[in-house]
């Protein structure tokens, strides 16, 4: 398990305080802010909820369609060290490329991030994949994760 995988595998995208009308309903969208209504192109995405200790920033979007989004953009990441509350954010260039769109309450919604890294990155790896979707979700609007493979025996 890698830490950026830790990091967002709890976030909601809370649909249903409003709806969106029009063309951006068809186009998948993604919770940049933990919670809020899901946003089409957004600047940034918070990548880890519970303490924000991964954010993907500065995101140029170069394709937005109904599978797949992609973005240049940086990843700030705290390093944690000593500890994450007295850790300094690290920034590692990298291309954002979302998929795997699951519908809630009549909105599309993208699940999964693949984060490739330009040069370093925190884990020592040229990319990582981040699930932002419930397993089981608890409430109405939050986005169910879809099922994983069967693994051969």
């Amino acid at each position: 398990m890698t830490a950026v995988a830790l990091v967002s595998t709890a976030v909601w995208f809370g649909v249903g305080a409003g709806s969106l009308a029009g063309a951006e309903t068809r186009q998948p969208a993604i919770d940049a802010q933990c919670g809020a209504i899901g946003a089409v192109r957004p600047k940034s995405i918070v990548l880890a909820c519970g303490d924000g200790n991964a954010v993907a920033t500065a995101l140029h979007w170069s394709r937005w369609s109904r599978s797949r989004a992609v973005a240049t953009g940086v990843m700030k990441q705290n390093a944690c060290h000593p500890d994450c509350a007295d850790g300094a954010f690290k920034s590692y260039p990298a291309t954002f490329t979302l998929f795997d769109v699951v519908t809630t309450d009549g909105r599309p919604y993208f699940v999964k991030i693949t984060i490739a890294f330009t040069h370093a990155s925190p884990l020592g790896r040229r990319s990582e994949t981040v699930l932002d979707c419930y397993v089981n979700p608890s409430e109405a609007g939050m986005p169910k994760c879809p099922p994983a493979p069967d693994l051969p025996d």
